[in-house]
C-alpha cells in the first residue's frame, strides 16, 4: 500500500509541475516553529533517516548519474518535489484507509496502515518541508541581511 501511495505521489507530482498551485504551495509551511518540530520529533526522524541506508542510496544515485553539485535553487526544487510527493502519498493512503474502514477491514489492519502512512509519508513530508524552508532562508539571507539596518551598523 505504501508503494502504491508513493507511485500516486510521483504521478500527480509530475503532472502538476508547471501549475500555479505548485508555486502557491511553495509558500506554505505546516510547522512554523521549532517547538512543534521538537514536540513531533521531526529532528529525531531526520537523524534516523540520514543514518539509514536511504541516505546512501540517494547519494549514490546522484553521483553515479553524473551530478557533482547543486545550486541552492535546484536543491530547493528537489526538496519541494519530494515534499509534494510524500504529501500526495499521505493523502492517497489516507483515502484508502477510509475506504478500508467503510469496507469493514479489521482494526489492526487499519491501524497498521495508518502507522505506516505516518512513518513513510507524513514524517518525510515534514522533514523535506523543514529542509526546504532552511534552504529558502539561505537563499533569501542576503536580501534580508541588506534590508536590516541594525546589521549594517554592527559591521
Amino acid at each position: 500500500m505504501t508503494a502504491f501511495s508513493w507511485l500516486v505521489g510521483l504521478m500527480v507530482n509530475e503532472n502538476i509541475k508547471n501549475t500555479s498551485f505548485r508555486e502557491k504551495f511553495k509558500q506554505f509551511s505546516l510547522i512554523k516553529s521549532n517547538r512543534w518540530e521538537k514536540l513531533l520529533g521531526v529532528k529525531l526522524f531526520g537523524k534516523l533517516l540520514t543514518s539509514s541506508t536511504i541516505n546512501y542510496w540517494e547519494y549514490q544515485g546522484k553521483y553515479k548519474s553524473g551530478i557533482k553539485h547543486y545550486s541552492l535553487k535546484e536543491l530547493e526544487d528537489d526538496r519541494f518535489d519530494l515534499e509534494i510527493g510524500h504529501l500526495i502519498g499521505f493523502v492517497a493512503l489516507n483515502s484508502l484507509i477510509l475506504i478500508n474502514i467503510y469496507l469493514g477491514y479489521t482494526t489492526t489492519f487499519i491501524i497498521g496502515l495508518f502507522i505506516t502512512n505516518i512513518i513513510f509519508n507524513f514524517y518525510p513530508f515534514l522533514w523535506h518541508q523543514r529542509n526546504r524552508v532552511r534552504v529558502q532562508k539561505v537563499i533569501n539571507y542576503p536580501e534580508n541581511h541588506l534590508k536590516n539596518p541594525s546589521v549594517n551598523e554592527q559591521e
